[in-house]
């Protein structure tokens, strides 16, 4: 379950020294905690699935109080954890509050659907022929939804277009990550794919050795980390055409906003560990005031209206709850 793999995570984090609760007693900056979203009760299972890249909508889960669609932290629809003999497992969200997710019955397989709370039925995405798994993975403004598919060529990205979701298109091989509002897709083999079928490597900044993707599917702007040749971490951000936006030392990005702006860890400097920050392309990085996020890939979404949905921890670890907060 999700609680169990996050209460693993979180102490785990807590021992490396990768997490820590800010002081209640540290300076004011500019990330405001906006308070708890509604409708977890306590949950400890309580979970964000997705949030849209304007930051006006968020999905999510509690496995005793079924699932929620947020709206500027408030909640705009709820529905059961099953729907009929079907766990309903949602996924992600857009700006227009388009939900996706899937229904899985005993045994699976997984039926992938798109539904806007209030407009009916839940629609089923087309089944991808001849495939043994489809999974859907993000939703763009646009309504188009990406997702994979297990062929016997191997896992291949399938688009099911916001026109018609009876139909669908396989449009490359490998596992997508996000896509964004003009159709590009994120690809974990660090590659953009473009709407054409061209493929654009994400570049590799000067003075850095390697890098890791973050799989973070909020607005599709690619972030990662890298190794500097001169030792430390490096936080980066790409643009769409593989190009590096900017990075960062001492820092590990985990979503970034349409124009950049960007959340994730920051390394302390005078101690060991870090801490939720939020930073731009120039300037100094924001340190969140408790309660602070916790910072990690799946756990965290920035908006384009600078707001922030995320996880956060209580200082004994025990509690968990899902939160918004303002950065500017």
């Amino acid at each position: 379950m999700r609680k169990h793999v996050r209460t693993i995570l979180v102490s785990a984090l807590a021992a490396a020294g990768l997490m820590a609760p800010a002081s209640p007693a540290s300076a004011a900056t500019a990330c405001t905690y906006l308070g708890n979203l509604p409708d977890q009760n306590g949950d400890d299972y309580a979970s964000i699935a997705g949030a849209s890249a304007s930051g006006e909508y968020a999905v999510g889960a509690g496995e005793d109080n079924g699932r929620f669609l947020w709206r500027n932290g408030q909640t705009v629809a709820t529905w059961p954890t099953m729907d009929g003999n079907k766990r309903d497992t949602p996924q992600d969200v857009n700006s227009s509050g388009t939900v996706i997710g899937s229904l899985t019955p005993t045994g699976g397989p997984s039926e992938p659907y798109v539904w806007r709370p209030g407009s009916g039925s839940k629609v089923k995405l087309a089944k991808v022929s001849g495939s043994t798994y489809t999974e859907e993975v993000a939703i763009n403004d646009k309504g188009d939804v990406v997702g994979l598919a297990s062929l016997s060529s191997g896992y291949s990205v399938v688009v099911w277009p916001a026109s018609n979701y009876s139909t669908y298109r396989v449009v490359g091989q490998g596992r997508p990550v996000s896509i964004d509002k003009d159709g590009r897709i994120l690809l974990t083999s660090k590659k953009m794919l473009h709407p054409d079928g061209t493929l654009h490597d994400l570049q590799t900044p000067a003075g850095v050795s390697s890098f890791s993707l973050t799989e973070s599917d909020n607005s599709g702007r690619p972030v990662g980390y890298g190794t500097a040749t001169s030792g430390g971490e490096v936080a980066i951000v790409w643009n769409s055409d593989g190009s590096v936006l900017h990075t960062r030392a001492g820092a590990r990005p985990v979503a970034a906003k349409t124009d950049g702006d960007t959340v994730g860890l920051v390394k302390r400097t005078n101690t060991t560990g870090y801490d939720a920050g939020f930073w731009e392309a120039s300037g100094a990085p924001v340190i969140f005031p408790y309660p602070d996020p916790l910072a990690w890939p799946g756990d965290i979404y920035l908006g384009d209206n600078d707001i922030v949905h995320a996880l956060w921890v209580t200082d004994d670890y025990r509690n968990t709850y899902w939160a918004r907060w303002s950065c500017s």
